[in-house]
């Protein structure tokens, strides 16, 4: 909302700023001017986009790929068969396995292609799972920030983003 400060003094008394602010011209007292405010009384078209998990996908098969998409399925692809391009990291559940089932384990990971629209429906390579020796792993790859406390603003900026490739056993979730 655009304002405009009325007068240039601040009682002490009043403690109020609002008596001394008020809509700029165009804006109504909501905060909301006219054209804004048409627009979200105007009836609601229906929309051609699916929700896909928690994505939209607008009018797009759901096995088309967009450049996001092929740059995202890159870096995944990346940190999943070198370990490098960010963290790798095991749940206590696999590193307590032995050395020899852990390293088949790292090995089936580093060379999944077991991919289709069902388990990867945009494409970007981002988790997988997969049975040896009677168990079922899964592995996941996520786009944090620099200091990894929050998601990445832009998972495609490697300059912007840690990503994190978690190995662990599905029992463990």
């Amino acid at each position: 909302m655009s304002t405009n400060i009325v007068g240039h003094r601040h009682s002490s008394r009043s403690g109020d700023v609002r008596s001394m602010i008020r809509p700029a011209a165009g804006v109504r007292k909501s905060g909301i001017d006219s054209e804004t405010e048409e627009k979200l009384n105007a009836p609601k078209k229906r929309s051609n986009k699916r929700s896909v998990g928690q994505r939209q996908v607008s009018g797009m098969p759901i096995g088309e790929m967009t450049c996001a998409s092929k740059r995202l399925r890159h870096l995944n692809d990346l940190l999943r068969t070198t370990l490098k391009g960010g963290k790798f990291e095991m749940t206590a559940g696999v590193r307590e396995l032995p050395g020899d089932l852990r390293a088949q384990a790292l090995s089936v990971l580093r060379s999944y292609d077991n991919f289709n629209p069902e388990n990867d429906p945009f494409n970007e390579h981002e988790f997988g799972s997969f049975d040896i020796a009677d168990r079922r792993f899964c592995w996941r790859i996520e786009a944090f920030d620099k200091h990894l406390r929050y998601g990445s603003d832009d998972p495609t900026d490697p300059k912007k983003t840690t990503r994190v490739l978690t190995l662990m056993l599905s029992s463990e979730d």
